[in-house]
């Protein structure tokens, strides 16, 4: 074996723009952390580590707010919360300069429904005919106002008749987008 008295630490060259990329999911849920990845790669696709010689930044964009949102770089990844359904769109600078891979779009999923912001509505509520529909509408958003399918919540109505104690009856739910 040969040693050598001499050690040589080879460092990667500069950011290429076409080697480096992102890695995020395309869909998160409102309230909840997203993480995006970022790797930065040399021309020869070696890793360039994220530090604070590295100027990078980040914004996520979308019809939904007309203020921009700045992901918070941690490490290696932004973190970014959003908090309103729909569909935004993410671009991330090296230096002020896009790279390749650096502009996505996601989705943001409504968070599960909040029991403070249910609204239960329909002339069946106050009054009906037997062996007649008595219709009520159920709409449900959760915490951040998102309008929130009540698909996977559990409910449970009971009818309640002046002389007698709470009766619970049949009924269907018949989910409509509008």
């Amino acid at each position: 074996s040969f040693l050598s008295p001499y050690i040589r630490t080879i460092e990667p060259g500069p950011a290429n723009l076409d080697s480096c990329y992102l890695s995020m999911t395309s869909t998160i849920t409102a309230g909840i952390s997203a993480t995006i990845g970022v790797q930065l790669r040399d021309s020869y696709f070696n890793n360039i580590p994220i530090n604070s010689g590295t100027l990078l930044s980040a914004v996520v964009m979308s019809t939904q707010s007309p203020e921009p949102i700045v992901p918070i770089l941690v490490g290696n990844s932004f973190v970014v919360l959003v908090t309103k359904s729909g569909l935004y769109s993410l671009q991330v600078y090296l230096s002020g300069a896009l790279f390749n891979g650096s502009s996505t779009s996601f989705n943001v999923i409504n968070n599960v429904a909040d029991c403070r912001s249910f609204q239960i509505l329909g002339s069946g509520l106050s009054t009906g005919v037997a062996s007649e529909w008595n219709l009520i509408s159920v709409s449900a958003s959760d915490v951040y106002g998102n309008s929130a399918p009540t698909l996977k919540e559990q409910l449970s109505i009971v009818n309640a008749f002046p002389l007698d104690i709470l009766k619970f009856f049949p009924f269907n739910f018949y989910y409509s987008m509008f």
